[in-house]
């Protein structure tokens, strides 16, 4: 028995050999950087990287060769990471990952590993000593280059290199956990913004599942928060409009630069006084019979939010005739009237609201004229309005009072959307009561 299992094994050995004797035969060495390959070609040694790669030039084998050594580092690195327990993988995984780390750490990293601070002192400078060779394969007619480095790679060096990773881990953890926090203390539309942005170098970095579940799910939640972002009007003034926008129902600012269109506005800006964002416009290009607006565009998630203003002209101006018949109601004391109560109507044209604040009347059934100040009488919209106020004056009856019956005199009138003041003339017929 043990004679036929030697003979097997012997067979087996010849079968490689004669393999390797062809495969050999068919490739041939037409130049090598030296006469005779180094003692370490081939082979391991303690703390120096041996590695090897082919390829059709010679400079597309040295770049190969460098990115050998990176991964190699690399994996270095990773298997050191793995079995430290002071490290934050360590710390922040759990079993299955710890598991898998190192093949996932590995590939993820070899793609990425510009990003990696420990392999930016990696450099073919360093390379201790190298080995090519210039090969012809007869069979396949292909001209192609074996390219060898020694590159040293001191324990010293590595435990460095351990450090730096760690230190890097540490950061991007934190900056995760600080995104996480940051979800609850929004205070601009750019926090939000900025923390997408912040969370995909995460993404990208974290290699393990724990982490990578967690950056990923971050994400997914400050893109949400896009939806509680409402545009809330304050006030809409003739030429000044203002409005928040709200998180939640709370002012927050934005720094973006809004879009702003009219269709007949001109001068548009728009500045802030702290949550509050002013809009004002020149609008004496605007027309009455027209439906004007301001067209105002922010780009919330990359998306273009719209907020439209209206506004009429004519809320600024100002027209009021008074109409019909006034009615004065008193009480007489065949001599003299007292609890004057005067009412008549006035027609204001426009929309704009105004405020009443003094009266001033005079007719022909009594002696002088009522004055009513600080009246406050406030009114809104086109159409007809009731002016109906109360004198407490007593005023002497006028025996000849004729058969003009027309009252006379004005009224102090206050434009709400401007403020300015303008006097109306009141001549109209009356009634009495007495």
């Amino acid at each position: 028995m043990k004679i036929k299992i030697f003979a097997k094994a012997t067979i087996l050995l010849l079968s490689i050999i004669s393999i390797s004797i062809s495969a050999t035969a068919q490739v041939k060495i037409v130049d090598r950087s030296a006469k005779k390959a180094p003692v370490w070609y081939g082979g391991a040694k303690s703390e120096y990287i041996i590695t090897s790669s082919e390829a059709s030039s010679l400079e597309r084998a040295k770049e190969m060769v460098m990115e050998n050594v990176r991964k190699q580092i690399i994996q270095a690195v990773a298997l050191n990471v793995k079995e430290s327990t002071a490290s934050n993988i360590s710390q922040t995984s759990n079993g299955s990952d710890i598991v898998n780390f190192l093949d996932s750490f590995t590939s993820s990293s070899s793609t990425q590993s510009a990003n990696l601070p420990f392999l930016k002192g990696v450099s073919p400078s360093k390379i201790e000593d190298f080995y090519w060779e210039k090969r012809f394969n007869k069979s396949t007619g292909e001209t192609s280059y074996i390219y060898s480095i020694k590159y040293p790679l001191p324990r010293l060096e590595l435990k460095k290199m351990l450090a730096e990773f760690d230190r890097l881990d540490g950061e991007m953890t934190q900056k995760l956990t600080s995104l996480e926090q940051g979800l609850n203390n929004i205070t601009s539309l750019e926090t939000i913004d900025q923390a997408v942005v912040a969370a995909n170098p995460l993404i990208a970095y974290f290699f393990d599942d724990v982490r990578s579940t967690r950056a990923k799910t971050v994400k997914a939640n400050y893109i949400k928060l896009y939806d509680n972002i409402t545009i809330e009007p304050i006030s809409n003034k003739l030429g000044e409009y203002r409005f928040s926008v709200l998180f939640k129902g709370t002012p927050i600012t934005f720094s973006q630069r809004a879009v702003l269109k009219s269709n007949c506005a001109t001068a548009i800006t728009i500045t802030s006084e702290g949550t509050t964002y002013i809009v004002r416009y020149d609008h004496e290009s605007c027309l009455e019979n027209e439906d004007n607006f301001i067209d105002v565009t922010i780009r919330i998630n990359n998306r273009p939010v719209k907020h439209l203003i209206n506004f009429d002209v004519r809320k600024e101006k100002l027209q009021l005739t008074p109409k019909g018949t006034a009615t004065i109601i008193a009480k007489n004391d065949k001599d003299t009237i007292s609890n004057i109560r005067i009412r008549y109507n006035i027609e204001s044209k426009y929309t704009g609201g105004f405020v009443v604040k003094e009266i001033s009347i005079g007719a022909p059934i009594f002696i002088g004229s009522i004055l009513a100040s600080n009246l406050n009488l406030e009114f809104s919209g086109a159409g007809n309005h009731t002016i109906d106020f109360v004198c407490d004056d007593t005023l002497a009856i006028c025996k000849n009072d004729g058969k003009l019956n027309f009252i006379n005199g004005y009224m102090i009138v206050i434009n709400s959307e401007t403020g300015n003041s303008h006097r109306i003339v009141i001549n109209m017929p009356y009634t009495k009561t007495w």
